[in-house]
């Protein structure tokens, strides 16, 4: 992200990316965060509590950048109920639906950041993004924890029938024992 972007941020609350996301993107960028909890006012951003998974939402957030966004944050968590296997299944579906709202808002040259759960539908969902690029790279930060499994995902060469590149996916994988604490 850099000054002037036009950030969209899914899953919002508590509001850390959010912050991060205005001080990026400066006085010329935009920032909307939508989340289904309360967040309390971010100087800079525009906040909305809405349900990432009703049709709708496209059209508000089209409303308010009047432009496809340059980067879109998606830090989704579900409720959890404590069945690793359920809370899984659903943080990955809630991460489908925001690539079917990256695919209508995201521009040309647009950049993405996911989170995901480590579980049995995290390389599914991998290769369900990577099937839309030619070439992406998997690398885990110096800065993950232990317990954690993190992938960074570079996706460099786009398939054609896509209309942006240099989408750029960080995969925070949350493993069982980590989530557990």
């Amino acid at each position: 992200m850099v000054q002037g972007f036009n950030v969209l941020d899914l899953g919002c609350a508590p509001g850390g990316w959010t912050q991060m996301a205005v001080k990026l993107a400066g006085n010329q960028g935009n920032v909307m965060g939508i989340d289904l909890d309360y967040v309390e006012e971010i100087p800079g951003a525009y906040l909305i509590r809405e349900n990432i998974e009703d049709e709708h939402v496209i059209d508000e957030i089209m409303s308010y950048f009047g432009r496809k966004v340059n980067a879109v944050i998606c830090d989704l968590s579900p409720k959890v109920s404590g069945n690793w296997s359920v809370d899984h299944a659903k943080q990955i579906s809630l991460n489908y639906d925001c690539t079917k709202i990256m695919d209508k808002v995201l521009a040309n040259k647009g950049n993405a950041v996911f989170k995901i759960f480590d579980g049995e539908h995290s390389m599914e969902f991998r290769d369900y993004v990577k099937k839309k690029f030619a070439r992406i790279n998997l690398t885990k930060p110096k800065a993950s924890r232990n317990k954690a499994v993190n992938y960074t995902v570079f996706v460099l060469v786009l398939l054609d029938s896509l209309k942006y590149f240099n989408y750029f996916i960080y995969f925070c994988v949350c493993s069982k024992s980590c989530w557990a604490k």
